[in-house]
């Protein structure tokens, strides 16, 4: 039986985005059917009619990037950036939730981007470094991805991103020089002095509403 057929989001709490711009391409939608098996016969109907309206707007479906998931067999799927899983509610025996976090190549992206940022920019003050080059990368990134069950990933972003800082504020002046051990800044020094961005909460803004880098 073909389940939850994937092309986008357009129903229900999840967020929709629709875009024609670029090669005429179709691409960034997705569609759901029911997995009841009253409703099987409802995925190739779907399919069958959205192609048809795609080729009367002129568009072409990408094909390399359009599969079919059987969401609920536990086949998970991505989109805008977003990793989306069937999985056991914990605490809650016999129910199941859908779990949508970060994809991990996001990321991980972010961490080697934010990383060669900081090693072209030894010749700048520490603290103008963090308000001009680290805030505004970190920030754009939480800003998208803090949503759904991003917890645990804009932990690991916070944790990454106060470490390369520290590290790299003690790397313009080693230790053997007369500099500071990357372990001894104090977070008042960090957080206060320098302006190191610190939101990292859930649900701090509506969600996702297009693409991430």
């Amino acid at each position: 039986m073909r389940e939850n057929r994937k092309y986008g989001l357009t129903r229900g709490r999840w967020p929709v985005r629709h875009s024609t711009a670029g090669w005429g391409l179709l691409h960034r939608l997705v569609v759901l059917t029911s997995t009841h098996p009253s409703s099987a016969h409802w995925g190739p109907k779907v399919e069958r009619r959205l192609r048809e309206e795609i080729a009367k707007l002129d568009l072409t479906v990408n094909e390399e990037k359009t599969r079919i998931v059987t969401f609920t067999g536990g086949e998970p799927f991505d989109f805008l950036g977003y990793t989306f899983r069937w999985v056991d509610w914990q605490g809650r025996p016999g129910k199941k939730m859908v779990l949508c976090r970060p994809q991990k190549k996001k990321r991980t992206r972010l961490l080697r981007n934010l990383s060669e940022k900081l090693r072209g920019s030894l010749h700048w003050p520490v603290e103008w470094v963090v308000r001009n080059i680290v805030n505004p990368t970190v920030r754009g990134w939480v800003n998208y991805f803090s949503w759904g069950n991003a917890a645990r990933d804009l932990q690991f972003v916070h944790w990454q991103a106060e470490t390369k800082v520290r590290r790299f504020a003690s790397r313009q002046r080693p230790k053997r020089r007369g500099g500071r051990d990357w372990t001894t800044w104090s977070p008042s020094e960090i957080y206060g002095k320098w302006g190191l961005f610190s939101d990292y909460r859930v649900g701090r803004v509506a969600g996702p509403a297009g693409g991430a880098t």
